[in-house]
């Protein structure tokens, strides 16, 4: 995968400063700035951009709003470039280049702009930033990350109505969404299971549980939790179990259960690049393999549930498909 991260964070800084009305005129008027070629709103890719890529390409965004008196005017929605070029078929999920181009993206805009205003962890993660003309987004976008520049008022109306789906989901369907167990079917013993454990947890959504089941006692749970220091944190825990070295785990960067928390932990912030997520894992494989004496990752069972409408996190990984 190629990937101008860097390229996509100065057109981030270039929109922060432009003025934008979000009439159609601000799509050639954009492109001047930027020095991009536009095609027109009927090409199929509008825009050409600089970005160092292979397919250095953007679309547009054009619709109707309707004015108290019934009349319409046409608005730029929003301008959206790829950031990446993948050379994957476009069904498959995002890559270990993609969490990490993803996560490299954060740490620049958050450097630029503070904290996002909205996080969507999953396999379509997305960051956004509300700013006093724009709002910037970075997304990723099945295996491609891509940025786009938004129309305030078009992002307030797109939450309004993700409000309001996920309102009538609940209203019909309840709190959570449990997917089936999978027993991991990996040939590759405890290097392939954290391999896909690795992937999945990049893939999970914020109101996901991943929980890894070992016998009737030992068990470790991956969710997601906030903290006003650190911001959006993914955790994994376990209880505490008779017979097993408190020490170890100590020793071995397990935070102690205390009166907060029931549990050990381990947590990293979120976004992360791939090797957070894999250092996660191996730290999970540990556990299972030399505290718990877990032989084979085989006769583990993977549950993964979701309290949103959203689909939560697949276990496709497990599968050794």
């Amino acid at each position: 995968m190629q990937a101008d991260i860097a390229g996509a964070f100065q057109i981030a800084r270039l929109a922060a400063r432009f003025d934008w009305t979000w009439s159609p005129d601000d799509v050639p008027r954009f492109c001047d700035v930027a020095e991009w070629q536009f095609a027109g709103p009927s090409a199929r890719a509008g825009i050409s951009t600089n970005l160092e890529i292979a397919r250095p390409v953007g679309f547009v965004s054009i619709g109707r709003e309707v004015w108290d008196d019934a009349s319409q005017i046409r608005v730029l929605r929003q301008i959206s470039v790829e950031a990446t070029s993948s050379d994957l078929d476009l069904g498959t999920g995002p890559t270990h280049a993609t969490i990490d181009a993803f996560a490299l993206a954060a740490s620049l805009f958050v450097s630029e702009w503070g904290d996002p205003a909205r996080t969507v962890p999953g396999s379509s993660a997305k960051l956004a930033w509300d700013l006093p003309c724009v709002v910037i987004q970075v997304e990723i976008d099945k295996s491609d990350l891509v940025l786009s520049l938004i129309n305030p008022h078009y992002e307030q109306w797109i939450e309004s109505c993700s409000g309001e789906a996920e309102a009538d989901w609940r209203r019909y369907h309840g709190d959570e969404r449990p997917s089936d167990a999978v027993s991991p079917s990996l040939a590759g013993g405890w290097t392939s299971f954290a391999d896909a454990l690795a992937l999945t947890l990049s893939r999970l959504p914020e109101e996901g549980q991943l929980t890894l089941v070992a016998g009737s006692d030992h068990w470790l749970r991956f969710s997601f939790g906030t903290n006003s220091r650190y911001g959006l944190l993914l955790k994994c825990e376990f209880p505490r179990v008779r017979g097993i070295d408190s020490a170890e785990h100590a020793r071995t960067g397990w935070a102690k259960p205390d009166r907060r928390n029931r549990n050990w932990a381990k947590r990293i912030t979120w976004p992360a690049p791939f090797d957070g997520y894999h250092s996660l894992a191996q730290d999970a494989v540990a556990v299972l393999r030399d505290m718990f004496g877990v032989d084979d990752p085989t006769s583990i069972s993977v549950y993964s549930r979701s309290s949103s409408y959203e689909e939560p996190a697949s276990l496709e990984a497990f599968k050794g498909n």
